[in-house]
């Protein structure tokens, strides 16, 4: 009974002792993919966008090894009992499936952040997490009895949808219309500040 409390509690840091970028570089690529819109660049802000990708897609793989080959001896990171080691051996394939589609959401949405659709990234999330994971994570674990690996299905599947969503969107994206948006939108705010200056001044 204990053994599977304190699982419970030390599951959500399974992952968080790996090392990580994903965040760090999903700023880095919104504001190089943000400035390279602004500077009328759509063949750079492709490549940049594609080079987050790309190292998503790496250090995702690069991590699930790591989960995969320690997947039996990890949980002594965290605790000395057999029983909760067993039971962290079983959910890390769980934890190594999703690494990619983890790293392509996280990176994904500063692309998208970088190219103001922050709101495709936003209806992603809603729909994976609150059209999918949800119910098929709570499906999972209590009707069909997976337990943790219910949840864990569940929250693989909605990072899933919103990596993959996020990635075809990114790669069919026409550059030079996104260039045009761009222009479109600092025109428009440019004569709102200049209304509300001349406001201001009335």
């Amino acid at each position: 009974f204990f053994g599977r409390n304190q699982f419970i509690l030390i599951s959500p840091f399974l992952i968080r002792t790996l090392p990580s970028t994903k965040s760090g570089t999903s700023l880095a690529v919104s504001t190089r993919v943000g400035n390279l819109l602004g500077a009328q660049l759509p063949e750079h802000a492709r490549i940049a966008s594609n080079v987050g990708i790309l190292f998503a897609i790496v250090f995702g793989l690069f991590n699930s090894i790591i989960l995969l080959v320690f997947k039996d001896v990890w949980g002594y990171l965290f605790t000395s009992d057999p029983a909760v080691v067993v039971l962290v051996a079983a959910i890390l394939p769980l934890c190594a499936l999703f690494q990619v589609a983890d790293g392509l959401a996280g990176i994904g949405g500063g692309v998208l952040r970088g190219m103001g659709r922050q709101t495709i990234g936003a209806a992603l999330n809603l729909v994976a997490y609150y059209g999918c994971a949800l119910p098929l994570g709570t499906w999972l674990t209590f009707q069909m009895d997976w337990g943790l690996k219910g949840l864990w299905t569940g929250l693989f599947v909605a990072l899933f949808v919103i990596g993959a969503g996020e990635t075809v969107f990114i790669c069919t994206t026409d550059w030079d219309k996104e260039i045009k948006r761009c222009m479109d939108r600092v025109r428009c705010d440019g004569d709102f500040s200049d209304s509300d200056t001349v406001t201001d001044v009335v």
